[in-house]
C-alpha cells in the first residue's frame, strides 16, 4: 500500500466515527485483493498454532516505546512497517510470517518490532488488545478477516471471539488512549522514509514487499553470521 495516499485519506479518518467510508475509500483508492477467511474458528485456531509459545520469545514486550515480539535481546531486529488494508501485508503473514516465528522467533535469534501503518482505529485495537496479552492475536485475526470489519461494533466483537474481556476491551478502545503511539507509527514511518507496505527493516537492511521465506532466510542468516 502506497503511504502517501494513505496518509492523505488518514486526516480526515481519525475519528472512529468515519471509519466505514474511511474503509470505503481506501478501498476504492487502493484496489485491495483480501487474503480472508469466511470460517472465525478456523483462523482462531490457525493463529493459536503460530503463537503457541512458552517463555520470553512468546511475547510482546514493551520496550523504550516500541511492541517486541521474541526475545528482547534477539541479535536481529526486524521492524516491520505494515498495514491491514494492504494485501500484500496479509499474504506475507499468512504464508511468511509463520515460518519466521517457526525457525527464528522461536529460538530467540530474531526480535519483530511491528509498527501498524494502518487505520487508526485498527491500530489503537491491537494496543488494547495488548492489554490482554492478546498483540499478536488479534493482529493477525484483523489481517485474515479485514473485508468483514467495516464498523466500530465489529472491532469490539473480535475480543470476544478471541475470549478478551469485551467490556475492558471497549473502555480501552472508546477512550482512545492509544491513538498518540498509533500516530508515532506514521511519524516513524516517515523518519525511515518507508514509501509502501510492508516494508521491512532487518538490522537496518530494508526489503519491500511480501518477499518469499528464503529472502527473508538470507537477510537474517547474513546478519547473524556478522
Amino acid at each position: 500500500m502506497n503511504l502517501i495516499k494513505f496518509k492523505i485519506l488518514l486526516r480526515g479518518m481519525q475519528n472512529k466515527k468515519t471509519f466505514i467510508l474511511g474503509i470505503i475509500a481506501i478501498v476504492i483508492l487502493i484496489g485491495v485483493v483480501w487474503y480472508a477467511s469466511s470460517n472465525k474458528d478456523e483462523i482462531i485456531k490457525q493463529t493459536a498454532s503460530i503463537f503457541n509459545l512458552s517463555g520470553e520469545n512468546g511475547k510482546v514486550t514493551e520496550l523504550d516505546g516500541d511492541f517486541i515480539f521474541g526475545n528482547p535481546s534477539a541479535p536481529v531486529t526486524i521492524i516491520e512497517y505494515s498495514s491491514h488494508l494492504c494485501g500484500a501485508c496479509s499474504n506475507f503473514h499468512s504464508q511468511t510470517f509463520p515460518s519466521i516465528v517457526e525457525d527464528y522467533v522461536k529460538t530467540g535469534k530474531v526480535r519483530i518490532i511491528p509498527r501498524l501503518i494502518s487505520h487508526p482505529a485498527l491500530g489503537v485495537a491491537v494496543l488494547c488488545a495488548q492489554e490482554q496479552n492478546a498483540f499478536l492475536e488479534f493482529n493477525e485475526y484483523i489481517f485474515e478477516n479485514i473485508e468483514n470489519i467495516q464498523t466500530v461494533e465489529a472491532i469490539k466483537e473480535i475480543a470476544s471471539e478471541l475470549g478478551l474481556n469485551k467490556d475492558s476491551f471497549s473502555q480501552c478502545f472508546d477512550s482512545d488512549k492509544y491513538q498518540e503511539q498509533v500516530m508515532k507509527w506514521f511519524e516513524q514511518a516517515e523518519e525511515d522514509e518507508i514509501e509502501s507496505t510492508p516494508t521491512f527493516l532487518i538490522n537496518g537492511q530494508e526489503i519491500v514487499g511480501s518477499q518469499p521465506y528464503i529472502t527473508f532466510k538470507n537477510a537474517i542468516e547474513s546478519q547473524l553470521n556478522k
